[in-house]
């Protein structure tokens, strides 16, 4: 464990993965985009049946 800590082990981890991430999303705008419009529609419709 001393040795994760010393070469930073996690902070590598978890910026290799955000790096991951961003270019996946950067290369899948559109699906992305599409994704989150859906899921905002999901939301709004939940909404509005569970408050009538």
């Amino acid at each position: 464990m001393a040795c994760k800590k010393r070469v930073r082990y996690l902070d590598v981890v978890i910026a290799v993965e955000s790096a991951y991430e961003q270019r996946y999303t950067s290369q899948h705008a559109e699906q992305t985009k599409q994704f989150l419009d859906l899921r905002d529609k999901w939301r709004e419709n939940a909404q509005r049946i569970t408050s009538a």
